[in-house]
């Protein structure tokens, strides 16, 4: 979900981990995420929606991923390609 926008995703690749607290890179291309860890991820969507990067516009640039009626990930939008 971003904003009132709904779209199916699929995780392209997992980029690298941050620190949660610091937020710099603690390790690129991790083989997996754990709960509460951190992370810049690439999403391939199954149709194009509007957004922005949270930079330019706070509003269009968060979203949510939900699997089945439940949150899994919340995030911003950094770069789009």
């Amino acid at each position: 979900h971003c904003h009132a926008a709904t779209a199916q995703a699929k995780i392209g690749k997992l980029v690298c981990l941050h620190d949660p607290k610091t937020g710099e890179k603690l390790k690129k291309k991790p083989r997996l995420l754990k709960s509460y860890q951190t992370a810049t991820v690439q999403l391939h969507l199954a149709k194009s929606i509007c957004v922005d990067t949270y930079g330019d516009c706070p509003s269009l640039g968060r979203l949510v991923l939900r699997v089945g009626g439940a949150t899994v990930a919340v995030g911003k939008v950094t770069k789009i390609y």
